[in-house]
């Protein structure tokens, strides 16, 4: 996604089985959400903001673990509580 700033449209979070990320881009929010097949090393990984594009970095927390069948599965349905 081209246009969006890095420092403000940009929102995520990362646990051990779980990534969320939410790109505003004007009045259009994008909102992407895996759950991990496998868990993760999160003081070992990383989310990174680049100006085209967001790098993410994941270690495996079980080194002998492959994770040839991709990431994780979406969550198709989910809302973020209301602030309250």
């Amino acid at each position: 996604m081209k246009g969006y700033n890095k420092l403000s449209d940009v929102r995520y979070g990362l646990s051990e089985n779980e990534l969320l990320l939410e790109i505003r881009q004007g009045p259009i929010v994008h909102r992407f959400c895996k759950t991990l097949f496998k868990e993760n090393e999160v003081d070992q990984s990383s989310v990174e903001l680049l100006v085209d594009f967001v790098s993410v970095k994941l270690r495996k927390k079980d080194k002998d673990a492959v994770w040839d069948q991709g990431v994780g599965y979406d969550i198709s349905e989910f809302s973020i509580p209301n602030i309250g």
